[in-house]
Formats: C-alpha cells, sequence, structure tokens
C-alpha cells in the first residue's frame, strides 16, 4: 500500500512510502502501521520544503468606477428623427458614440415612438440602420418606453 504525504507541500523528499518497508512494520505484523511510518508521519513532513510561487502574482484588473458606467438611451420616431440621451444625431454621429471607447456604453435602451404604426417610407430605412448600428455593438440591448 502506497501512501502519498503531499498535502500542500508540492516538493516532498519522502512522497511515497510503503508500510511494508519501513523499520519491519507492516500488514503482516499483525496488520498495523509500523514504528517507522508513525515515525516519518510525525518528523518526515518537516523534510519536505514547499517551492516558492513560479510568478508573483497578477495585479487585480481596474473596474470603471460606477460614475463611468453609462446606459445610452436610444429613441427612434416614424418620422426618422434619432436621439441619443435626448439629444438628436445623426446614424453616423450614432455610430461613432456607440463605438469609441471614450464614449461607448456599458448597455443601450431602445425606443421606437409609436412602434404599433409603420414608419414613414423615407424613414424605413433609417430605422434598420440605427438597428443594425446597435447590433453591430454586441452591447446588451433593452427595448421598451422611457422617459428622456
Amino acid at each position: 500500500m502506497l501512501i502519498h504525504m503531499l498535502a500542500d507541500r508540492p516538493t516532498c523528499y519522502a512522497a511515497t512510502v510503503s508500510t511494508r518497508g519501513i523499520m519491519g512494520g507492516g500488514m503482516a505484523g499483525g496488520g498495523g502501521v509500523g514504528l517507522g511510518f508513525c515515525l516519518l508521519a510525525l518528523f518526515g513532513l518537516g523534510a519536505c520544503k514547499k517551492d516558492k510561487d513560479p510568478a508573483p502574482a497578477a495585479a487585480p484588473v481596474a473596474l470603471p468606477a460606477p460614475a463611468a458606467v453609462t446606459v445610452a438611451k436610444v429613441k427612434v420616431t416614424n418620422d426618422g428623427i434619432i436621439t441619443l440621451n435626448g439629444r438628436t444625431v445623426t446614424v453616423a454621429d450614432l455610430k461613432t458614440a456607440l463605438t469609441s471607447p471614450a464614449t461607448r456604453p456599458a448597455s443601450i435602451l431602445y425606443q421606437r415612438v409609436n412602434a404599433a404604426q409603420d414608419p414613414t417610407p423615407e424613414a424605413a430605412p433609417l430605422v434598420h440602420e440605427v438597428l443594425t448600428t446597435i447590433m453591430d455593438t454586441k452591447l446588451p440591448v433593452r427595448a421598451g418606453q422611457f422617459a428622456d
């Protein structure tokens, strides 16, 4: 029978011990554990050395401050007017605001005003482009109504 003595000590000089091979004790001598094994168990663990950590722990990743976490409120009307956080913008401005590292929000709230009605024929491609821009960011999106 082999006993592994590796508890929390990665390098141990007495890593495996046979109970029959230490000072005549073992299973044949009455089924007990020999004196040599007991001595090894008591004093042998001191012969094990603890390895030093191979690499220092990496510094923790800094999380943004709670004030830096933002939500972009995107509202599109049936006439094709786009607002971002209450300000009228173009699709190009929206794309820049949603993808620029300096202004990239944590998530997006999307609202299409009067969504039960179809947008005007001129605004329909614009609504599609806004939705495509929002989906391309791969940010979490919640659709619904919100107050400016």
